[in-house]
């Protein structure tokens, strides 16, 4: 990151200063006799404000704190995340089985309520066909009263108990759609519950909406290493304001001037978070020995010192600059980690929410069971009504059937009657012409014997036997009406007796 490159870069020049420092190097170019006592005091007061970047630091210390905090968090949210969501695609996966075996059921319902239609469809038509037969059939005129209109064979059954028939089958097929429909709806809720629960569990994982912004461990790493940066920096900082002050303190009246400075610039300055405080380190020799250790041992560690204050002192701003852009990037870092943190919380309530949902669909689960086994019980209770149905209109086309032929069998018998009769006529005018030849042979006879011995013997003699000849007749024995009847009855119509022959 540029912050860290250039805090990196801050520090290091610092360190480099201060790793200059040890016996046996070869002191600096300039003496300490051209570096003003002012200077040296500028120098330290400088030092000193620069080190309000602890501010910073502690600031980054709290941000890296929470962010480890939030990291934690993320990380046992995500697991219990993903167990949540795994668990909840399993249980949908078991869902979807049942779903798809309640589909089954209905897709069977569907094939078997076409195969009953089609059951219908055609049993009505060979119902209404046998009707339409009836309806096409004269009735032979022979068999009704005289000057009567003509009737088909369908004005001598009942029609109602076709209509009421059809009605009964349109009413069953009525209440096994309405069976259907009602199946269809539970199927319907279920299939809504299963969307719900997909919507709920929308993003894949947690950490899958994290395309515009680095994963969290990546920046929980950056984030603790710009802090221990700007650690390092305030640390370096620290260091230039100890060698400030040992510069400082190693000058003839460098402690008084330094004090009297810090008080005139305190009391010129308005807001409490700028006042700069160096009494602590500017007090006046008390023969303490770590005071006495701060203070350089020859005139050359005086000087050495001198030169790396002048040295440092003009990175002093670049390394508080460092600090705080340091800050601001960890602050940008902050935001994207505690804005994906949110982002895994907002997950989690998904899932748990999902979770509570998928309890509530698994209670709901039992009422589609429940509505599959009605379906089947009220279906197949239908059904067998639409059969018994079926078998009815099957036997009044059967009836109807048996009727048509009955009628055709009926003129087939008037015929094969009708032939009898002319075959008795026939021969009972042969036994009349016959007979009629034998009375008039019979007459020519006796006419011829009372010829012969009419003179001779008396009539009372064989008056028996000379009686006129008996008097043959052969009738039907019936009742007159009725053989009236008979005889003025015309006989079959052609037309109507070809029909049924062709039947």
């Amino acid at each position: 990151m540029a912050s860290s490159a250039s805090s990196s870069a801050g520090h290091q020049s610092l360190r480099a200063r201060h790793d200059s420092i040890s016996p046996g190097l070869e002191g600096p170019s300039t003496g300490p006799e051209d570096v003003s006592l002012e200077v040296l005091v500028e120098h330290l007061l400088h030092a000193r404000r620069s080190l309000s970047s602890i501010a910073h630091v502690a600031r980054a210390h709290e941000l890296v704190t929470h962010s480890r905090q939030l990291h934690e968090e993320v990380v046992v949210l995500s697991a219990q995340t993903a167990f949540l969501r795994s668990s909840i695609h399993d249980q949908i996966d078991l869902l979807h089985r049942a779903r798809k075996a309640l589909l089954r059921t209905y897709d069977w319902s569907k094939a078997d309520f076409d195969q009953v239609i089609k059951q219908l469809d055609a049993s009505g038509e060979r119902l209404q066909k046998s009707m339409d037969m009836l309806r096409q059939t004269p009735v032979d005129p022979v068999f009704r009263p005289a000057g009567e209109e003509q009737k088909t064979l369908v004005d001598f059954i009942d029609e109602v108990a076709v209509e009421n028939a059809m009605n009964a089958v349109k009413s069953h097929i009525m209440e096994l759609q309405a069976i259907r429909t009602s199946f269809d709806g539970d199927l319907l809720r279920f299939e809504t519950d299963l969307r719900s629960l997909k919507k709920g569990l929308a993003p894949a994982s947690p950490e899958d909406s994290t395309a515009d912004h680095p994963p969290i461990p990546d920046l929980l790493a950056s984030l603790t290493s710009q802090a221990q940066y700007m650690a390092e920096d305030l640390a370096m900082l620290t260091q230039h304001f100890d060698m400030c002050v040992t510069a400082v303190r190693s000058t003839e009246g460098g402690a008084a001037m330094a004090r009297r400075k810090a008080a005139d610039m305190t009391h010129s300055q308005t807001g409490a978070g700028d006042l700069v405080s160096i009494s602590g380190v500017m007090r006046p020799h008390d023969g303490s020995s770590s005071q006495a250790e701060l203070d350089p041992t020859t005139p050359e560690d005086r000087a050495e010192a001198i030169a790396v204050v002048v040295q440092d002192a003009g990175q002093v701003d670049e390394v508080v600059s460092a600090v705080q852009e340091g800050l601001a990037q960890l602050e940008k870092d902050f935001a994207s980690l505690s804005s994906q943190t949110e982002r895994v919380r907002t997950a989690y309530n998904q899932a748990i929410a999902s979770f509570a949902a998928l309890e509530e669909v698994g209670e709901r689960l039992r009422g589609y069971v429940a509505a599959e086994g009605e379906f089947l019980e009220r279906w197949n209770a239908e059904k067998e009504a639409v059969l018994v149905r079926l078998e009815e209109m099957d036997a009044l086309q059967l009836f109807y059937d048996k009727y048509l032929s009955a009628y055709d069998s009926l003129l087939f018998e008037m015929e094969r009657r009708k032939a009898v009769e002319d075959k008795i006529q026939g021969i009972l005018r042969k036994a009349r012409d016959n007979v009629q030849k034998l009375v008039e042979a019979d007459h020519r006879e006796r006419d011829a014997f009372r010829l012969d011995i009419g003179d001779y013997v008396p009539t009372d003699l064989w008056s028996h036997w000379n009686r006129p000849l008996p008097t043959w007749q052969i009738v039907a024995v019936s009742d007159e009406e009725e053989a009236q009847d008979r005889v003025d009855a015309p006989g079959l119509d052609p037309d109507i007796a070809g029909s049924s022959v062709r039947r």
